[in-house]
């Protein structure tokens, strides 16, 4: 069996050990396959990568003289350690790492979790990201989808010459089971006893929209219903956030918490919400379906591929505050609904959503580019 090196390159390290970890854990356990990844550090982070890291600072905004090191600092690891594939995720990642792949002399592969242009976006921000990602499409050997919508838009344009597969998204319930209960102490202070418990795992950034999540926690405290909110999340928007929880009087309903130990503040949830503009698939929504919670989503390109609306959980038009509010409500009085999304959604996760496929596609796709015989175990 041909033994393939793999470099996956994002952008942060908290991608590496939330988005990509289930996925790189079954990908180093390939017989034929040494993967190691590459991104920014976080000494404050307390979880393992499940495979080598690499520590390459690649910053999420456009920051041209470092965006140029991280460039040249990929491509020397590259050359040095003779990788096969380079794999990127996250767009500021895919284009840094498709520079320093092609200069390394080294295929590329690009996996899109929500392309970075989408309709709801301004005329000029839409026309400047297309462009940016057909560019960087110029240096890929392939790309891959994480949902449907995404993957027909890349297909009909014609200036994406590359192979274009729709990869999907999955996850390993039992691994998340078990992190769950090995960790359930590390978090039983966060939520309060005798309120319905909220979360919301979320990035704290504009796409977000997590005005939304406070608002309609504020609607659930003026309808009498006890209730509290954990945001789980870090990111540019912490501080503005804040003030508004503040702002609106929500202080002994909402928290803002970063922890490593997300899958037991899922299972000590009752309700996991996301109010997002656009997603890829959500793995915060995959992963409180996989431990039975209901969820409450806007119905928007990525997240509707995922929840199905009246089965496994809600989904509310994007903006319409007032839906989002009344759909939240509904959760917190009907426990015996919850109970029925919760089994649903832990179903379609079992059914639809696996890790072992994407792993395959993964090695099936490196397979074609190198021209060789490569299977997944």
């Amino acid at each position: 069996m041909n033994q393939i090196r793999v470099l996956q390159v994002v952008t942060s390290y908290q991608s590496v050990v939330t988005i990509l970890d289930s996925k790189l854990r079954l990908l180093g356990r390939q017989n034929n396959v040494v993967c190691h990844v590459a991104s920014s550090g976080d000494s404050a982070e307390r979880r393992n990568a499940a495979v080598p890291h690499i520590a390459v600072q690649i910053p999420r905004s456009v920051r041209p003289w470092q965006d140029l090191r991280a460039v040249v600092r990929l491509c020397r690891i590259i050359r040095k350690n003779g990788y096969d594939i380079v794999h990127t995720h996250t767009a500021k990642a895919g284009m840094v790492g498709a520079i320093a792949g092609w200069l390394a002399g080294t295929p590329t592969v690009h996996t899109y979790h929500g392309l970075p242009f989408f309709s709801t976006q301004n005329r000029i921000s839409h026309a400047l990201y297309k462009l940016l990602e057909t560019i960087a499409c110029r240096f890929r050997s392939a790309v891959l989808s994480q949902n449907k919508a995404d993957f027909n838009t890349l297909k009909s344009m014609k200036s994406i010459r590359c192979p274009v597969y729709f990869e999907g998204n999955g996850i390993d319930p039992w691994h998340i089971r078990q992190n769950a209960l090995e960790s359930c102490k590390s978090v039983e202070h966060i939520f309060s006893k005798g309120k319905t418990r909220i979360l919301c795992v979320a990035r704290l950034e504009p796409v977000k929209h997590l005005e939304t999540v406070l608002e309609a926690v504020r609607f659930l405290n003026m309808s009498g219903l006890p209730s509290e909110c954990v945001i789980a999340g870090k990111g540019p928007l912490q501080e503005d956030l804040e003030r508004l929880i503040v702002a609106k009087n929500l202080e002994n309903s909402v928290r803002i918490v970063y922890s490593p130990f997300v899958h037991s503040l899922i299972d000590q949830s009752d309700i996991g919400v996301l109010s997002s503009e656009k997603e890829g698939i959500p793995r915060g929504l995959m992963e409180a379906m996989a431990l039975r919670k209901p969820v409450l989503a806007t119905d928007v390109l990525g997240t509707n591929e995922l929840v199905v609306n009246g089965k496994t959980g809600i989904l509310v038009p994007f903006g319409d505050q007032n839906a989002f509010n009344r759909a939240l409500q509904t959760l917190v009085l009907e426990k015996n609904l919850r109970e029925s999304y919760g089994e649903a959604g832990y179903e379609r996760v079992l059914e639809h959503f696996s890790e072992r496929r994407i792993v395959g596609l993964w090695m099936d796709v490196y397979g074609k580019i190198l021209g060789l015989p490569v299977a997944s175990r």
